[in-house]
């Protein structure tokens, strides 16, 4: 198990200073999706609809842990109060940077750190950013590259994984479609794997490697949304690349989750 800077310390700190966000998984009735917009008006094919999706800073040198502009910090799920809870993006130069093989020309990523504290449950962080005018005539096309660094162990979480959320509504629903790689502990193997439901589904990918990049191709959301949820009508709310896991015990040796994603997109289709 590769070492961290926080494995074997409780960071209450970081806990309180994200104590206050609020958790956002609960997926209920919302207003209906907006009218697609005029075609004229839409962007030219290959524009990123996501902001800031390779998470550069304004100067290379600042690539050192703050937080990436245009995404928000999230807490996700059961806990309300972890340890840690840490959204920053690096470079090579910084202190923890991205692991070798990195996409990214300006190998520049965005680290999510996070660690439980003592709540139990499906919970996680994430970094977000909310959309406004993204629907279904952009027929957006997904794709990001994502590497693990640090699993919990099979002691403490029946399941871990990160990937990209994209939180739409679709008639008087909202709904939670999750591009997922599952987690690969340091030792055992993991006793379950995410659950989908009526609102909430995973498509999974591979299961990551320790320091080893994966890519996630272009693929249609449109195309996505309507194999999963049937809808052919929705406006995108949020997109978030996201730490989740599956906590049953909080204590050593912590369930701490650390991955690192890079060059998300959510571009303007053809």
């Amino acid at each position: 198990m590769p070492t961290f800077r926080r494995m074997t310390t409780r960071n209450t700190a970081a806990g309180a200073a994200v104590a206050a966000v609020a958790g956002l998984v609960a997926l209920s009735g919302a207003a209906s999706a907006a009218a697609a917009p005029a075609a004229s008006h839409l962007p030219k094919p290959g524009t990123n609809l996501v902001y800031n999706g390779t998470f550069a800073l304004p100067k290379a040198n600042l690539n050192t842990g703050k937080a990436p502009a245009d995404w928000k910090l999230v807490l996700l799920g059961a806990e309300k109060k972890p340890y840690a809870a840490e959204i920053g993006a690096y470079d090579k130069s910084g202190t923890y940077a991205p692991p070798k093989g990195n996409p990214n020309k300006s190998d520049i990523a965005a680290q999510l750190f996070y660690e439980g504290g003592s709540d139990l449950g499906v919970e996680g962080i994430g970094g977000q950013q909310t959309l406004k005018s993204v629907t279904q005539a952009n027929n957006g096309q997904v794709s990001f590259s994502v590497a693990q660094y640090l699993a919990p162990a099979t002691t403490v979480a029946t399941w871990a994984g990160s990937g990209l959320e994209v939180v739409f509504t679709a008639g008087k629903y909202t709904d939670t479609l999750v591009y997922f790689n599952p987690l690969t502990p340091s030792s055992g193997k993991y006793s379950s794997k995410p659950s989908n439901s009526a609102t909430l589904k995973y498509l999974t990918g591979p299961a990551l490697k320790v320091k080893e990049w994966y890519t996630w191709k272009a693929r249609s959301l449109s195309a996505d949304i309507k194999k999963e949820f049937g809808a052919t009508s929705y406006k995108v709310d949020y997109v978030r690349y996201v730490n989740l896991e599956d906590t049953i015990d909080s204590g050593s040796p912590y369930p701490n989750v650390t991955s690192y994603f890079a060059d998300l997109a959510l571009t303007e289709g053809k």
